[in-house]
């Protein structure tokens, strides 16, 4: 069965402030450390860093838990949809299951909404950290489709979790994504990693990367 990245299962403390207790066992026998960069690997994804005020991992000498907190998880999964999106070229099978499950799509509904047959899409996702397309051009409607999708799933969805000014960005980016296609295929501005960024605990998680820069 496939997992939602908006159900419970992936709301993991994301609303609880650090504190000096242990989340699985209560003990104050904890060791609290709050790292500037982080490789968020949980969600399947290879090359995601965070940086900034964001993640608190608990060491409990009691109970001999590791637990990692990450605030305003379920808004930060959501920002690195975006990320995957206005960056470019070259969405990886990877990348293409991220998004999928981020929509709570199975890969029949997937291939179904998009055209294709189900095979299709698990060949694409079998290519791991590659390309899905051999040329950045191959890639369009691919990409027009997601963020169909991006905008029918998650903004206007009851779990949209991002700020008025995130939604604003990406809708005007996917709005005025025939005069951004040269720059979104540019080889030349593909980052090597998605890097997340929360500067303040009080602030939101953002792309590195400024939608319109």
């Amino acid at each position: 069965m496939t997992k939602n990245l908006h159900s419970q299962e992936y709301e993991i403390e994301a609303t609880m402030a650090p504190n000096k207790k242990c989340p699985s066992c209560d003990s104050t026998e904890v060791r609290i450390e709050q790292p500037r960069e982080f490789n968020y690997d949980r969600i399947g994804l290879s090359g995601v860093s965070l940086a900034g005020n964001g993640v608190t991992i608990f060491n409990c000498n009691n109970c001999k838990n590791k637990t990692t907190v990450i605030r305003q998880e379920q808004q930060l999964t959501q920002v690195i949809g975006i990320s995957i999106l206005v960056n470019g070229p070259g969405i990886t099978g990877e990348q293409v299951r991220y998004l999928r499950t981020l929509f709570g799509s199975t890969q029949k509904d997937f291939a179904d909404a998009i055209g294709k047959r189900r095979p299709t899409i698990a060949e694409w996702e079998a290519k791991g950290i590659k390309p899905v397309f051999g040329k950045p051009f191959d890639e369009i409607g691919l990409r027009l489709f997601l963020m169909h999708q991006f905008t029918d799933k998650v903004l206007e969805s009851d779990y949209c979790f991002l700020s008025v000014q995130q939604e604003k960005e990406f809708s005007d980016f996917a709005g005025s994504f025939v005069e951004n296609l040269q720059k979104i295929l540019d080889k030349n501005k593909r980052p090597k990693k998605i890097t997340i960024n929360r500067p303040r605990r009080s602030q939101n998680w953002q792309t590195v990367q400024c939608l319109s820069g």
